[in-house]
């Protein structure tokens, strides 16, 4: 299994969390309590999946409801660059249709950006 790897920056009205590695029933809590930890109030929250090699439902589950407290805030989540399995996976549940989805991180950033000036 390859090794979780959180790490994030803080834009404008923003928080851009990138997921490397696999994220399971064993290590999706700890994804949870980092989302909780950096997410500030009324920010969207991007996550960029461009080295997220595998997705189970657990880390489904922690990017849904980070949906729903960000929607509570008026804020929206937007999934970024996912490929290979992860990116199946969000699509066979429908969730690249529920979620805002992009194939660039640069272009959900710049997307954020410009609803956020608009």
């Amino acid at each position: 299994m390859a090794p979780l790897s959180l790490t994030h920056q803080h834009l404008p009205g923003m928080s851009v969390i990138a997921i490397a590695g696999e994220v399971d029933k064993t290590n999706s809590a700890e994804l949870a309590d980092y989302v909780e930890r950096i997410r500030r109030p009324r920010d969207h929250v991007i996550f960029d999946l461009a080295e997220l090699t595998f997705l189970d439902s657990s880390g489904l589950h922690v990017l849904l409801s980070c949906a729903r407290t960000c929607a509570d805030d008026d804020a929206d989540v937007h999934l970024a660059a996912a490929q290979g399995s992860p990116a199946r996976l969000l699509h066979v549940t429908g969730v690249d249709v529920r979620l805002p989805t992009y194939v660039t991180t640069e272009h959900a950033i710049a997307t954020v950006l410009a609803t956020r000036t608009s």
